[in-house]
């Protein structure tokens, strides 16, 4: 985003005022998006928008192509305020707390992007590990409510040169709090199998990213 809090605060206006509620009228459209910021300021990406979709094929429709996406009080195009870099995943799987948490959203949110070699026997040994060893790893700590895990699906990203470079995994961890302490992390990556799977990564990725707004129908998380 342009260094500016004046057009920051703008483009959180239009997607809160605008852009959400459009996107969410269009039959049998997206229903619920999550807005949060970066945890690192000196990050590139300030923001992130999360936008559940029904069908991939909702974003090749005229309605959500002609959706709004200008807003009359910014002063150009929001393309020439700010960076973006969209990209679409495909959920594969959700890993819930056992305990049943209120809302549909943690307060925090721990983005991990992955890639690993494309190998049939690494990918293989690599989904095994997210299935079997991280579920029971992530649960031990304190305040865990939720992973989805996504595989890229297709990469019109605005920002990569090309699709290999963007990383093909995706793990949003939600937490309940945003005091999550660096040694539980180091507990769940520090197993040999972690260290296995993430030894063949070509990429890895952290953000933290904290949440801000929530918009849409009440009971929709990611």
């Amino acid at each position: 985003m342009a260094n500016n809090n004046v057009y920051r605060d703008l483009l959180n206006r239009w997607y809160y005022e605008t852009h959400f509620p459009e996107i969410f009228a269009i039959p049998n459209g997206p229903q619920v998006g999550f807005r949060f910021k970066n945890a690192n300021e000196s990050a590139t990406f300030h923001h992130l928008t999360l936008v559940p979709l029904p069908s991939l094929a909702l974003v090749d429709s005229p309605d959500f192509k002609n959706a709004k996406y200008t807003y009359d009080l910014l002063p150009k195009s929001h393309l020439e305020l700010a960076e973006f870099d969209i990209r679409y995943y495909e959920k594969v799987r959700t890993f819930e707390d056992q305990i049943s948490k209120d809302g549909r959203i943690g307060k925090c949110l721990v983005a991990i992007s992955i890639d690993s070699d494309k190998s049939d026997e690494t990918e293989k040994d690599f989904d095994a590990w997210y299935r079997l060893q991280q579920p029971d790893m992530l649960s031990v700590i304190p305040g865990y409510r939720r992973t989805t895990c996504y595989k890229l699906k297709e990469a019109p990203s605005f920002s990569a040169t090309n699709s290999g470079d963007v990383p093909r995994y995706l793990a949003l961890h939600e937490y309940d709090s945003t005091d999550i302490k660096s040694e539980h992390i180091k507990s769940y990556i520090g197993t040999q199998w972690s260290k296995e799977a993430l030894s063949d990564s070509r990429s890895f990725i952290r953000d933290v990213w904290i949440t801000i707004h929530e918009q849409g129908r009440e009971g929709l998380g990611l």
